[in-house]
């Protein structure tokens, strides 16, 4: 049970920093997005 338990801990970290991630690429894609459309405007 114990070697499950840390299993299931790590997964969830990985699973946390990738959305971390995941949220730091979409705020850069809507960065980008905004800097486009002051630049065509």
């Amino acid at each position: 049970m114990k070697i499950t338990n840390e299993i299931l801990s790590t997964n969830k970290q990985l699973s946390i920093r990738q959305k971390n991630l995941l949220k730091i690429k979409f705020n850069q894609a809507k960065v980008i997005q905004l800097g486009s459309l002051f630049i065509l405007h």
